[in-house]
């Protein structure tokens, strides 16, 4: 992938020799994973029979560090920057330091739905009780902050500077400040929530992704038709821009990923993954997201090949390289064209407006194309690896 990123950069253009099968690889295939964690090379599962597996060589082995807890579901396993491993085990939230020896450190009534780790601030919300609890030094002290909540079901939480957020069925998110007592609705979002992303700035619905800014809020343009059960920003700003959202489905239907380049509005990936049943959460480390879900692990990489510069000019194309079916994004309308390499005009479309449009390009020969966008104020011009 590097060499042909290199090659990209400069005049040379060639044909990779990879199939789009590569970018996704099953690390951990027929075993319930809940939830998952990367850094580097080393990567944290939580299974639903109480596991807790580790890989400090990119997924090639896997140990067992479950020690002393019960056999319950683990939600969430969160390695945090203040030097403790968490994890949620059924009703429980529990920590580490040395991933041998686990301590109990609170407990809902209730399975726990959500964990959530910013600094030595640790937030947990449990089904059924609906209840929401904090501890502001690692989770050694724990309150209540379930006083004015509804008795509902918790479905997500996520905490921006001192202001919290809670996702609940069927019902208006609530936010409030850390050091208040009172719950606000949030207007702008619709009632069926179900996840929110760490700091708050994404919701899933059962069929949208929707983002904010700063009290707005803004429907994504694509409409998954599915439940979006885990939403993950990469980094500070995401990876080369990358806004992550899993759309989980009951048993049986395509699970897809849905990727937004440069916190854009339009989505420029959807795809299917060989797990066979929903995706239950994401993780990011580096271009390697993880996909942990009730099928097992999948590993996907995500082409980096022009996409950042592709982004901030409003014109993306994806994926690239691509077998023949391209989706391109483009904020403005104008003619697009399609050159070989010896400059023949081999495709044309006029994109009317800014929106998203499927290129079947499907009956050229594999090799490397020029793409250029006529529109007012010049040229956009992209390179697209096409392969079989």
């Amino acid at each position: 992938m590097n060499l042909i990123k290199r090659f990209l950069g400069t005049a040379l253009c060639v044909t990779p020799f990879f199939s789009m099968a590569q970018y996704f690889v099953t690390l951990i295939a027929d075993t319930a994973i809940w939830s998952v964690a990367a850094r580097g090379d080393t990567i944290l599962v939580g299974t639903g029979d109480g596991k807790v597996l580790r890989s400090v060589d990119a997924a090639q082995t896997w140990t067992n560090h479950s020690g002393n807890m019960p056999q319950n579901i683990i939600t969430d396993v969160i390695p945090a920057a203040n030097g403790w491993t968490y994890c949620s085990n059924g009703p429980g939230v529990w920590r580490t330091a040395d991933l041998e020896t686990w301590e109990l450190i609170h407990s809902a009534g209730n399975g726990i739905t959500h964990l959530l780790v910013s600094g030595d601030t640790v937030l947990c919300t449990a089904e059924l009780t609906g209840g929401l609890w904090a501890s502001y030094d690692a989770g050694d002290s724990w309150a209540s902050l379930s006083d004015g909540l509804p008795y509902q079901y918790g479905t997500s939480i996520a905490l921006q500077a001192d202001t919290v957020f809670w996702s609940r069925f069927n019902a208006p998110v609530l936010m409030r400040p850390l050091t208040s007592s009172t719950w606000q609705e949030i207007s702008g979002l619709p009632i069926d929530v179900f996840s929110l992303s760490p700091r708050g700035e994404r919701a899933g619905t059962n069929s949208m992704l929707f983002r904010r800014s700063g009290t707005e809020w803004t429907a994504d343009t694509t409409n998954f038709n599915t439940q979006i059960l885990d939403i993950e920003v990469s980094g500070p700003d995401g990876w080369l821009g990358y806004t992550i959202a899993a759309a989980g489905a009951s048993s049986g239907d395509d699970q897809a990923l849905m990727l937004t380049a440069n916190n854009a509005l339009f989505p420029f990936m959807g795809m299917a993954t060989p797990i066979e049943d929903q995706i239950n959460q994401l993780a990011w480390s580096g271009p390697y997201l993880y996909l942990g879900g009730f099928g097992g692990l999948v590993r996907f990489y995500v082409p980096s090949i022009g996409i950042e510069e592709e982004a901030r000019d409003h014109l993306v194309l994806f994926p690239n390289p691509s077998t023949g079916t391209v989706q391109c994004n483009s904020a403005v309308g104008g003619e697009l064209r399609v050159h070989d390499r010896s400059g023949s005009l081999v495709f044309t479309r006029q994109l009317v407006n800014a929106g998203a449009y499927a290129l079947n390009l499907s009956h050229l020969e594999p090799g490397c194309y020029f793409i250029s966008l006529q529109r007012e104020g010049g040229l956009l011009r992209r390179k697209l690896i096409l392969m079989k």
